[in-house]
């Protein structure tokens, strides 16, 4: 316990690090005011995804443990997880994406148009983030904690310079700096999955598709309706721009993904 638990609370204690890095760096370079614009960037995203993608993992952590000695079974789970976080994940990131200047109109004011540019960074840094987020239950779940933990030395390793060098372009310059590192991180994260848990990297890139592809019928929607409100109130154009882009989104993936999202459904008790 003293073995496992150890690479745990050291893990999670450099990863409160490193998910602050970025705040230092900004704060102590740029000040209080550009602080705050950076951090306001982050709140929706981390609000919206983030906080729920670490809600989440207090399900899969113990789902991945009882089946520990069934590595089918694992492999199906994980893949399944990936394809079920995406489903939610990417209309989320995309969404920020592609409205973020209404979001930021409505949502917290003329005062804060500095953020745009920002949260449409952060969005994407988001989605990355979220693929195959879980693989760390996996690594808990088999008794191999340490290899999260050097996981985790690593992502400082390349974070930090990361950000340091984006800083130099100003706080935009830091979030591209955030979206690299995670992109970096996740494509080591999930190649070192594979020598764990029977996968390929195809595989996981396959469980993406059906929200990738219902992603971009939600942008082709946005993108058609949004001309169409550039004179009206920025509430009513972030009312029509969400409607057409989850429109457009559920449509293409109700019908890639049918069975999936019935079954889904059942499963949370909703009769069909």
């Amino acid at each position: 316990m003293m073995k496992f638990g150890s690479s745990v609370v050291a893990g999670d204690i450099l990863s409160v690090f490193s998910d602050n890095i970025d705040y230092t760096i900004a704060g102590k370079l740029f000040g209080l005011a550009q602080l705050s614009i950076y951090t306001l960037a982050f709140r929706l995203p981390e609000m919206l995804l983030v906080g729920n993608l670490w809600v989440m993992g207090g399900v899969i952590f113990p789902a991945f443990s009882s089946i520990q000695d069934k590595p089918d079974e694992m492999r199906r789970g994980f893949l399944t997880s990936v394809r079920l976080i995406q489903m939610i994940a990417v209309p989320i990131s995309l969404g920020l994406f592609i409205a973020a200047e209404p979001i930021v109109r409505v949502v917290f004011g003329e005062q804060w148009l500095d953020v745009i540019p920002l949260l449409r960074v952060l969005a994407i840094y988001s989605w990355v983030y979220s693929i195959g987020y879980h693989i760390g239950d996996i690594y808990k779940a088999v008794g191999r904690p340490d290899i999260l933990f050097k996981l985790t030395v690593l992502n400082l390793i390349v974070v930090v310079p990361t950000l340091l060098v984006g800083s130099r372009f100003g706080l935009i310059g830091i979030a591209w700096g955030q979206l690299i590192a995670v992109t970096i991180r996740r494509i080591i994260s999930l190649t070192v999955a594979t020598r764990f848990i029977n996968i390929s990297i195809f595989e996981i890139v396959k469980e993406l598709k059906p929200s990738v592809a219902s992603g971009m019928a939600m942008i082709l929607s946005v993108l058609l309706i949004m001309p169409l409100t550039l004179n009206i109130n920025s509430f009513f154009q972030l009312a029509i721009v969400i409607l057409a882009g989850a429109i457009g989104y559920l449509v293409v993936l109700w019908y890639l993904e049918r069975d999936n999202l019935t079954h889904l459904l059942r499963k949370v008790g909703v009769k069909l």
